[in-house]
């Protein structure tokens, strides 16, 4: 990556049935909010990219390719209880201590607050140590409906595997509340049963 991103670690992802797209909306610091549209294309390239990245971030590179998918449903199942006991933990602090620094981080502006919004157009996956850094480039909207724009960096995320499968299982959720029937070859999903269930939000660290 050449170019100097804003960084997010804390996303929210819902379905926008308006704009028929799915919406990403992040803080990025001094940078201000941001929301994302994405389109069913490049959710599709997501998936791609990100389940191409899965064995090599896991270190699967010396496991027999046999194996791969197991070890990538216990994975993925790992992940989603660590997140739900994480959240379990949070709540339970929170019901404990009415001090509003005891809540949950919540990935939405304030009502008031300007949010500015892009649609993705490019991203690029980078594996550095641990972490799978996701960055995404896109057009400023309005202003790209009516004249030509360049495509610039909108933030980039720093994902755990753990963060990895928690994205995936979002998602999938809202793929599916979206009912854009994406084909889904994860190792996780049974066609016949409704998905593992995750929040709506993710915090990366």
């Amino acid at each position: 990556m050449n170019q100097t991103y804003p960084i997010s670690n804390t996303i929210n992802l819902s379905f926008g049935p308006l704009e028929d797209r799915l919406v990403l909306t992040a803080e990025r610091g001094e940078h201000g909010p941001v929301r994302v549209l994405l389109t069913r294309r490049m959710v599709l390239i997501m998936l791609k990219q990100i389940t191409d990245q899965l064995p090599k971030l896991m270190g699967l590179q010396q496991t027999p390719q046999d194996y791969w998918q197991e070890a990538m449903r216990i994975s993925h199942q790992n992940a989603l209880n660590a997140k739900q006991q994480a959240d379990q933990a949070q709540q339970q602090a929170a019901n404990e201590d009415d001090d509003a620094q005891a809540q949950p981080p919540n990935p939405l502006p304030p009502p008031d607050t300007p949010v500015t919004m892009y649609l993705a157009t490019g991203l690029t996956l980078e594996q550095r140590e641990d972490n799978l850094i996701m960055a995404f480039q896109g057009l400023l909207l309005p202003e790209a409906m009516t004249q030509p724009c360049q495509h610039i960096p909108i933030l980039a995320m720093p994902l755990q595997l753990e963060n990895v499968h928690q994205l995936l299982q979002l998602i999938l959720q809202q793929t599916i509340a979206a009912e854009w029937n994406l084909p889904m070859d994860l190792p996780w999903v049974d066609e016949r049963q409704e998905p593992m269930t995750a929040t709506s939000s993710a915090t990366t660290h």
